[in-house]
């Protein structure tokens, strides 16, 4: 999905995954708490990326909610926007809550879609299709964290 301006300039984000070693984060709410500049440079040596969500990004937004609100699926944190326009650290205590209930296969696409299309207040026909994809990467961040690592997933 992209957002359209009247000269049909069309802009996008790009949804990734970053892998950041436990042992890293202990000095990961230090960096926060000393401002963006340290928090960025923080980030940039200690996280990997591992994974690029195919579509766009702009779906998270909205998907994120949703399953909050709709499937109690809460991966929404009071983590600050650092890296990203949009920054949610993965945690064991996520992955332990959620992995399973975060299965893609569980989710249909037609309420998927009507959830979508409410939240949004708009008509998409495939939105089904491609906020079951979100909740497909959704997972798999979930599935790469580790007692000794976490995943970021940024939207930028």
């Amino acid at each position: 999905m992209a957002i359209r301006f009247q000269k049909e300039v069309i802009l996008s984000a790009i949804a990734t995954l970053y892998l950041i070693d436990q042992p890293s984060t202990s000095g990961l709410q230090e960096s926060i708490a000393a401002g963006p500049e340290t928090a960025s440079a923080f980030f940039a040596a200690h996280m990997q990326a591992i994974s690029t969500f195919d579509g766009s990004g702009w779906i998270f937004p909205t998907l994120l909610p949703v399953l909050d609100q709709q499937y109690g699926i809460k991966l929404i944190s009071d983590f600050p926007n650092i890296v990203g326009i949009l920054d949610i650290i993965f945690t064991v205590e996520h992955r332990n809550a959620h992995l399973d209930r975060l299965d893609p296969n569980l989710f249909e696409v037609d309420a998927l879609r009507t959830a979508f299309e409410r939240f949004n207040e708009t008509t998409e026909p495939d939105a089904g299709l491609f906020i079951r994809e979100g909740v497909s990467f959704l997972h798999k961040g979930l599935r790469m964290v580790t007692p000794k690592n976490l995943v970021l997933l940024t939207v930028s």
